[in-house]
Formats: C-alpha cells, sequence, structure tokens
C-alpha cells in the first residue's frame, strides 16, 4: 500500500499509574489516500505500557488496535480553494 498522503485525530488520552509504571490508551481516527486513488477511514486504539527510568518516561510496549475500518472508494473530488477566497482576519 503506497500512500499518497494522511492525516490522523489523535484524542483523549488515558492513563493509570502504578508506581515506576503506566499503562496508557490513545484513540485515533485516520484517513488515508492511496497512490491508487483508493483510500481508507480507520478508528483505532494505542494500548501503550511505560516505564519510568533515570533518563524519564519510556514507552515499553505499544499495541494498535484497529476498531473500524472502511476502504470503500472515496466519489467525487477535492474542493481546491480559488485564489484570493481566503480572507485574514
Amino acid at each position: 500500500m503506497q500512500l499518497t498522503g494522511t492525516l490522523s485525530d489523535t484524542t483523549r488520552a488515558r492513563s493509570s499509574f502504578e508506581g515506576d509504571a503506566a499503562v496508557g490508551r490513545t484513540f485515533v481516527a485516520k484517513f488515508g489516500r492511496m497512490r491508487d486513488g483508493g483510500s481508507y477511514l480507520n478508528c483505532s486504539v494505542y494500548h501503550d505500557r511505560y516505564q519510568r527510568t533515570s533518563g524519564g518516561w519510556r514507552c515499553t510496549e505499544r499495541v494498535y488496535e484497529v476498531k473500524y475500518l472502511d476502504a470503500t472508494p472515496l466519489t467525487g473530488s477535492a474542493s481546491h480553494a480559488t485564489p484570493g477566497s481566503m480572507h485574514e482576519s
């Protein structure tokens, strides 16, 4: 799969700590466009484990769990801004 670009929105990070260890979850929505014109949308969760070290907190494990995946091709075309149509406030 060769991508022309992706857009990710990472939200609602949650962490819990116990001594020098912690776990965290981060919810992600990701959109991608492939070079062949295909696209995808997925909603996923990063499940992370952290360990406190002398150099600070370090991620020791990351599991990527896809909750929703849609690879249905998009229809239509992208809109393009007309020169001069954007005004600064």
